[in-house]
């Protein structure tokens, strides 16, 4: 597989990295960034917490990189919101895109969203508040107290991920 090509920017902490797969999203795309940007400016105001978006172009046929790379040059002062850009010259799947993603995110915390709003980025906050309560736990500090707590994964839920590994 070719190096992903990454469009940089400065270094500088980052509380949040935005993790987002794209495959021929070039027309999709926008109404997702201007609903995610708005959320992410009341967080910011809610909480001033730093968040880049990285945009991973997994081998798109369409205006997609193009796209990214307008998004990356239009937002590099940006105060909300940092965009980064990474390209996969080949196609490789979902899983790839958001691996190569967490690779280049400089983000404590990771969040995928979908390119063509399939999630809610609004969700985040919930998503957020049950993280923490989780880290609150005290059997989330001992590994041996958390098999006894934890559910453990219905028997086809387990089929599955043996299937995809």
């Amino acid at each position: 597989m070719n190096k992903p090509y990454l469009l940089e920017f400065d270094e500088c902490k980052v509380d949040l990295s935005i993790v987002v797969p794209c495959y021929n999203e070039s027309k999709r795309f926008p109404r997702t960034f201007d609903e995610t940007y708005s959320f992410i400016s009341k967080l910011k105001k809610e909480r001033n917490i730093t968040v880049e978006m990285v945009l991973v172009n997994d081998g798109s046929r369409d205006a997609t990189w193009e796209m990214i790379k307008k998004y990356c040059a239009d937002y590099e002062n940006d105060k909300v919101l940092k965009v980064r850009g990474v390209d996969v010259s080949k196609n490789s799947g979902k899983g790839n895109a958001c691996r190569m993603g967490f690779l280049y995110s400089k983000g404590d915390n990771l969040l995928i969203i979908d390119a063509d709003g399939a999630t809610d980025i609004a969700d985040y906050q919930r998503l957020q508040t049950r993280v923490v309560l989780l880290h609150e736990r005290s059997w989330m500090k001992s590994p041996e107290k958390a098999k006894t707590v934890l559910p453990s994964a219905p028997e086809d839920s387990k089929r599955r991920i043996q299937i995809q590994r």
